[in-house]
This record gives structure tokens, C-alpha cells and sequence, in this order.
């Protein structure tokens, strides 16, 4: 905390000084040793699965994607099942575990791409699954917001052809 206050927090680090704002500084700690999550004994599979399709010799790659889509969200499904859901254990005092099952709020989808995101998205929404997107799109990265700027762009500018080129 030094580097960015000092000691009394009138130094900073950064090019702009506040000096009338005082820095915050919250406490931290490590986490406690004992707090532990285990898989449950009654399960089966392991926390890490390595997927392989078969069942055809050659996939395109809108197959494969929706083939991907689709093991996702049926997965998905398979861990939240009413008779037998995927469990876990979290610790309770020293010696106690207590059995928890797994919510659709604690399950994270990464993705390499937008456009796998969307896919995956699209899939979970087909199979009922709510879902939210992190990093998408707000209103002003929409392909309508730039379309909308494109169009100001031009009413500002008639005689500049270059504007009417993005439309």
C-alpha cells in the first residue's frame, strides 16, 4: 500500500493527485486453513472431464460447435438433476462436512471466443437453462449503436464521402 499512498497517504503513485480524497485502505487476510470444499463421496465423476465426440468420421465445424453446444447444456442438466445431483462437502467446524448441492449460480462456462459465448449461450437458453453473459455487449458496442453513430456521422458531415462509405 506504500507505493500507491505512502505511509500517510499523501504521495501517490499515479500521475493525478487527489489530494482532498484520502485513500481507503480495507484489511485483508489470508483464508483460514481449515476451510476446505471436498467432492462428495457419492459421487461418480470427477470435477474434470475430458470430452471426446464420436460418431462421425469427419466433423465440420458448425457440427462440431453444435455438438459442443449441446454436451454443454445436457451436462449441464446432469449436475443439477433432482435424483441425483452433483454434490460437494464444506466444511463446518474442525471435523464437520456438511453436503451441499451444486446451483445453477455456482457453474461458470469459459469460452475462447465471443461467438463461442453466444453459441453456448444460445444452447443454454434453448434448454431452459438461465444464463447470463459476462462482457456482453452494452448498448453502446452494439452493431445499432455504431449504426447510429454512422448515420450522425453523416448528418454532421454531408460532403464527406468517407461517411457514407460505413453505412
Amino acid at each position: 500500500n506504500e507505493i500507491f499512498g505512502g505511509k500517510s497517504g499523501k504521495q501517490s503513485f499515479f500521475p493525478i493527485l487527489e489530494q482532498s480524497i484520502p485513500i481507503q485502505y480495507e484489511p485483508v487476510f489470508a483464508p483460514k486453513e481449515n476451510i476446505k470444499v471436498l467432492l462428495s463421496d457419492k459421487q461418480k465423476q470427477g470435477p474434470i472431464q475430458i470430452v471426446r465426440f464420436t460418431g462421425k468420421d469427419f466433423w465440420n465445424t458448425q457440427d462440431a460447435k453444435n455438438a459442443w453446444g449441446q454436451f454443454i447444456s445436457e451436462e449441464i442438466l446432469k449436475l443439477i438433476h433432482k435424483e441425483d445431483p452433483f454434490t460437494y462437502q464444506v466444511a463446518e467446524g474442525d471435523l464437520y462436512y456438511v453436503e451441499k448441492k451444486l446451483k445453477l449460480r455456482e457453474i461458470a462456462v469459459l469460452v475462447k471466443s465471443k461467438s463461442e459465448g453466444k453459441l453456448a449461450e444460445q444452447f443454454l437458453k434453448l434448454r431452459g437453462i438461465p444464463c447470463s453473459f459476462y462482457k456482453q455487449e452494452g448498448i453502446y458496442q452494439s452493431a445499432e449503436s455504431y449504426q447510429i453513430s454512422n448515420i450522425f456521422e453523416c448528418l454532421l458531415d454531408p460532403n464527406k464521402p468517407s461517411s457514407y462509405r460505413k453505412l
